[in-house]
């Protein structure tokens, strides 16, 4: 153990940076249409810097605390074998310096994190710093949608805001709601209860605004799953037979969505309509072949993690001679992870998720963090986002992962 002075200090700081820098761009905004940038240049020196900067901040706090941190680390093992199986698969990626680029970025995001949460296992802390960030946001994001030209996608002419694309934009506004309704949750007082509700319908606002067909579905399901659980603890439990009236209803709903869409067969241009026209929604179901014969050549270890979608490489220029539309992702998190990572990572990727249902189902005092969880695994099924350093949703799904893993006293909230 290496005694640093203000070490709880730098662990903050670090934090509070990575919180930031997922919602506001560390590059220029407005200059680039790529929809993961990210994933385009595998070399972007400011971020580079910016992430080097916090692993190393959060290094110096770590050699305060190495057997408290250690401890923690075995609370989530699941998590970090996940990532040095990732970490391992790098060994026969085409592109190894691109993967461990990428693979360092997602492994800053936890280690800042993990280090900042031993130090200061606070809920109230930790949202009294999201508020401070995430309303401010919100605030500059309406300001620069309704003042800025620049600020509207190119492709669809909807809302970006600072980021990339209208879809970046509105997996993070959806973020954001949810933050919101956590601090609606844990505010006291009745003005800044308010207040949070106020930015609840303004982070609202802005996803409808992004017209992202992701994020509108993670939103429904957001409002409505979070109404069902409602009525099961409010009202189905009152009856006693809170699980089954629970389960009937979702599936009920189910069962209705469904079948609303094979018997209104219109409903699909109705979408057309209001996201407007997407090749890569059309074009999904044969890339989504294309990765299942890659995944085929290498079902159980992959490719290697972060190394199949570079540009450069010989097997996607050839894809771009079919795919016009030129993507940089399969448009299934669930298939890239297989493709990347191989069905062993995709088995430890699982044993992760059960593990935190065990514990979400414990811990029923943390509820609404679970939603950094679901979200993105709802958002995978036609995005790819799932421990992609581009997308900074993996910060929130980490940040939430670890707050259910690691705080337990009911007294911090």
């Amino acid at each position: 153990m290496i005694k640093i002075p203000k070490a709880d200090l730098l662990a903050k700081i670090s934090f509070i940076m990575l919180i930031f820098f997922s919602f506001f761009p560390s590059e220029i905004p407005f200059q680039s249409t790529l929809q993961e940038r990210g994933e385009i240049a595998s070399s972007n020196v400011i971020n580079q810097l910016i992430y080097s900067s916090l692993f190393l901040l959060s290094f110096l706090s770590f050699l305060s605390k190495p057997n408290e941190i250690f401890i923690n680390a075995k609370k989530e093992k699941a998590l970090i074998i996940f990532l040095l199986w990732a970490l391992l698969t790098i060994i026969w990626s085409d592109y190894r310096d691109v993967s461990f680029k990428r693979w360092f970025q997602i492994f800053t995001y936890y280690f800042v994190i993990l280090v900042y949460l031993t130090y200061e296992p606070s809920l109230n802390k930790i949202l009294m710093i999201l508020k401070k960030i995430v309303y401010p946001y919100l605030i500059i994001s309406l300001l620069v949608v309704l003042a800025i030209p620049e600020a509207k996608d190119p492709a669809f002419g909807t809302w970006r805001g600072m980021s990339a694309t209208k879809n970046n934009f509105g997996q993070l506004t959806v973020v954001a709601t949810v933050f919101a309704f956590i601090i609606y949750h844990h505010e006291n007082h009745y003005l800044k209860k308010n207040i949070a509700l106020l930015f609840i319908f303004l982070a609202i606002a802005l996803v409808i605004g992004s017209l992202s067909s992701t994020s509108y579905i993670s939103l429904f399901v957001f409002f409505s799953l979070s109404f069902l659980f409602y009525l099961k603890n409010k009202i189905f439990v009152k009856i006693g037979a809170e699980y089954f009236l629970f389960f009937l209803t979702l599936i009920i709903g189910i069962i209705t969505f469904i079948l609303i869409f094979i018997f209104l067969p219109q409903i699909p241009d109705l979408i057309e309509g209001i996201f407007g026209k997407d090749e890569a929604f059309y074009d999904r179901g044969k890339l989504w072949k294309v990765m299942i014969w890659n995944i085929s050549q290498h079902p159980l270890i992959g490719c290697g993690y972060q190394g199949f979608w570079v540009v450069e490489s010989p097997k996607i220029q050839l894809l771009y001679t079919s795919f016009v539309w030129l993507p940089i992702q399969a448009h299934n998190g669930y298939l890239d992870l297989i493709n990347e990572v191989g069905l062993i990572g995709l088995l430890l990727f699982l044993s992760i998720i059960i593990r935190y249902i065990i514990i979400s189902y414990k811990k029923k005092n943390l509820d609404l963090w679970v939603w950094f969880v679901i979200l993105p695994l709802i958002m995978n099924v036609t995005e790819t986002t799932l421990f992609r350093p581009a997308h900074k949703t993996n910060v929130f799904l980490l940040l939430g992962y670890l707050v259910k893993i690691l705080i337990t006293k009911s007294k911090n909230l």
